[in-house]
C-alpha cells in the first residue's frame, strides 16, 4: 500500500507525531511495517524481506529528500517542505543537524504557521509568533484571501464582474459604459468585440422585426484582430437551449473563411467561402440573405456561394433578436452544433444594415439595444499616467484592466508591492490587515480608496 491511497492531507500547519517501524521476523526472512501518525495508526504492511542476519546491514536515513543520484520515479527529487525535530533511531535520540554526515538547504525552523499554506488565490503568507497572516492580492478579501471582490461587485449600471487571474477582478461593461467600475458614458458608432473571458464574450443585440422570418437581406462590414479565431459574427435563434432541428441563422469566421449556417427546422446546412479573406484590408464587407430555403452568402473579392436547407419548411421562426459579436450565454452553452467551440468575435463589426422584403429595418441607434463588454473601434482606454508607479496598461475594450487581451475593460499591471486598479498604493486597501470596516461589513475598492458596504440597519462601519 502508498501513502498516496490514504487520500487525506497532513498539511494542516500542526505540529505531528511520525512514528514508523519495520519488525522483522526472528529468521529476518519476513517483516511487517507500521506507520502511526499522532499514536494513531495509519497504515499496516508486509513483504518478503531478504536480509542476512549474520552481517551487520549498514545504510543511511535521509530525510527531507534524496539526493540527484539517488532519485527515481518512485522517489523523486522533491523533497519535504517544512519542520522536522525530535528524531528517534531505534530509540536513540539523534540530533537531526549536527548528527548530520551531509546536507543541502538546510535552515533554522522559525515556524509552523505559514506551512499549510492557509492563504488563497496567490496571497502571501507571514508568521506571526504561533499564528498566520495573509496580505491579499488585488480583487480578494478576507482572512485567508478567500472572498472575490466579485461576491459584491463593485461594477455599476448592471456590469458583470469576473474574477480574473492576476488582477483579481475585471467589469465587464453594459452596452454604452465603460471605465475601471463601468462608471462613464461611451458613445458606440463602430463596436469594437473581443474574444471570450471565463466563457462570456462581449455582444450587442439588436431587436429586429418579426418579418425576417420569411425573408431577409444583411449587409455588414468587419475588421478582425488576427485571422486566426474560430469565432461568432452574427447569430439569430430561438429562445432556451438549440438541438438539432432549432430554427437559427449563424455566421461564423472560422480562421479566414466565412461560413453561413441555416435551420429551417429540419436540420442544418452550411455554405461557407472557397477561400480566406486576404489579410491588410482595413475593413471586409459581407452580404447574406434568406427566402425560404434558399440562403445566399457574399464577402467582398471572394464571390458568391448559395445554398438550400433540407426538408419543406420555410420560415425561420426565431426570437427577433439580432446577436453581433457574440452571444449573452456562458461559453455559448445554449447555442446549436459546433457554436459552442467558437469564442467571440475579436475585431470590429459595423455599417450593418437588415433589410425585410424591400423595407430598410433601422437597428443602430435603437434605445431598447442592449450587450455586454463592447468599445468603440479605433479607440483605447490607456491613455497616458493611466497608470501609476510605472504600472503598465493593458487595453480591454471599453475598459482597462490588468492582465488580458484587448476588452471592455482597462486595469492596469502593477510593479511588485504596487496595488490598486491604478497601482496607487502602496497595499491592497482591502485586505483585511489594512481596511478600518467593520467585521460586518464588505470593502468594495474604489479607483484610489475604498468604500465600506453596510449591512442593512447599519450606518457606519469603519472602526
Amino acid at each position: 500500500m502508498l501513502l498516496s491511497e490514504l487520500k487525506v492531507p497532513v498539511n494542516s500547519g500542526n505540529i505531528m507525531n511520525i512514528k514508523a517501524v519495520l519488525d522483522f521476523s526472528k529468521d529476518f526472512k519476513h517483516c511487517d511495517a507500521s506507520i502511526k501518525v499522532n499514536d494513531s495508526l495509519s497504515m499496516t504492511g508486509d513483504q518478503i524481506a531478504k536480509v542476512d542476519q549474520f552481517v551487520k546491514p549498514s545504510s543511511w536515513l535521509y530525510l527531507g529528500g534524496l539526493p540527484q543520484d539517488l532519485a527515481t520515479e518512485i522517489l523523486p527529487v522533491g523533497g519535504f517542505v517544512g519542520c522536522m525535530s525530535n528524531l528517534k533511531i531505534s530509540s536513540k535520540k539523534v540530533n537531526i543537524y549536527k548528527d548530520a554526515e551531509d546536507g543541502l538547504d538546510i535552515a533554522e525552523c522559525s515556524s509552523l504557521a505559514c506551512l499549510s499554506n492557509p492563504c488563497k488565490n496567490g496571497a502571501s503568507c507571514t508568521s506571526v509568533d504561533d499564528s498566520w497572516q495573509c496580505h491579499c492580492k488585488d480583487g480578494y478579501l478576507g482572512k485567508m484571501c478567500d472572498i472575490s471582490v466579485c461576491d459584491n461587485s463593485p461594477c455599476l449600471f448592471g456590469g458583470t464582474c469576473i474574477p480574473f487571474t492576476n488582477n483579481g477582478y475585471i467589469c465587464l461593461c453594459p452596452y454604452g459604459k465603460h471605465g475601471h467600475f463601468c462608471e462613464d458614458d461611451l458613445k458606440i458608432t463602430e463596436p469594437h468585440f473581443s474574444s471570450t473571458v471565463r466563457g462570456l464574450s462581449s455582444y450587442v443585440a439588436y431587436p429586429i422585426p418579426d418579418s425576417v422570418s420569411k425573408n431577409m437581406e444583411l449587409k455588414f462590414r468587419f475588421t478582425p484582430t488576427t485571422t486566426e479565431q474560430i469565432s461568432l459574427l452574427l447569430f439569430i435563434g430561438q429562445s432556451g437551449h438549440h438541438d438539432f432541428y432549432s430554427d437559427h441563422l449563424a455566421v461564423s469566421f472560422v480562421k479566414g473563411y466565412i461560413m453561413l449556417t441555416w435551420n429551417l427546422g429540419s436540420g442544418p446546412r452550411r455554405i461557407f467561402t472557397s477561400q480566406p479573406i486576404k489579410k491588410g484590408a482595413r475593413d471586409y464587407l459581407v452580404r447574406l440573405g434568406h427566402f425560404g430555403r434558399r440562403a445566399w452568402l457574399y464577402v467582398e473579392n471572394l464571390g458568391n456561394v448559395t445554398g438550400r436547407s433540407p426538408g419543406n419548411l420555410v420560415q425561420l421562426d426565431i426570437v427577433p433578436l439580432l446577436f453581433i459579436g457574440g452571444h449573452f450565454s456562458r461559453n455559448f452553452s445554449v447555442l446549436p452544433h459546433d457554436l459552442p467551440l467558437h469564442t467571440g468575435f475579436s475585431g470590429c463589426i459595423f455599417d450593418i444594415e437588415i433589410k425585410s422584403g424591400s423595407v430598410l429595418i433601422p437597428i443602430q441607434g435603437n434605445r431598447e439595444t442592449f450587450g455586454r463588454a463592447v468599445g468603440q473601434c479605433g479607440t483605447t482606454e490607456c491613455y497616458e499616467q493611466s497608470c501609476q508607479n510605472n504600472g503598465a496598461c493593458l487595453h480591454h475594450g471599453s475598459t482597462f484592466m490588468l492582465w488580458v487581451i484587448t476588452y471592455c475593460v482597462n486595469r492596469c499591471l502593477c510593479q511588485d508591492n504596487w496595488y490598486g486598479p491604478l497601482c496607487s498604493s502602496k497595499h491592497n486597501l482591502c485586505d483585511i490587515n489594512f481596511s478600518r470596516c467593520a467585521e460586518s461589513s464588505t470593502c468594495v475598492p474604489l479607483l484610489s480608496n475604498y468604500e465600506c458596504d453596510c449591512p442593512i440597519g447599519e450606518n457606519w462601519t469603519v472602526l
